[in-house]
């Protein structure tokens, strides 16, 4: 799935939901509202839409987490883990050790 498949415009019945996202980048320099997310999408290759989107580097790898702090679990659907209208920050992933 390419960054341009997670955040385009769904062509889907008016039944099916989509979430609502406020998304920011660490330093908050990058700010997008993403009103088509599927809740289906991974939470990694969200991250990395969010990151295209905003012209973040390509070459790291990218992680979301919400206003307190916990990171999502990239492998796991969006929708399982927020709710439509949070509010997420991406955010480089590091490994210590």
């Amino acid at each position: 799935m390419s960054p341009s498949d997670v955040l385009a415009a769904p062509s889907i019945d008016s039944n099916d939901a989509v979430l609502q996202l406020e998304l920011s980048d660490v330093t908050g320099t990058h700010q997008i509202s993403a009103d088509d997310v599927q809740p289906d999408v991974p939470a990694g290759a969200l991250a990395s839409a969010v990151a295209s989107r905003m012209s973040l580097p390509d070459n790291v790898p990218w992680a979301l987490h919400t206003d307190d702090g916990a990171f999502l679990r990239e492998d796991q659907r969006i929708g399982d883990q927020v709710r439509s209208g949070d509010r997420l920050w991406v955010s480089p992933k590091t490994h210590l050790g």
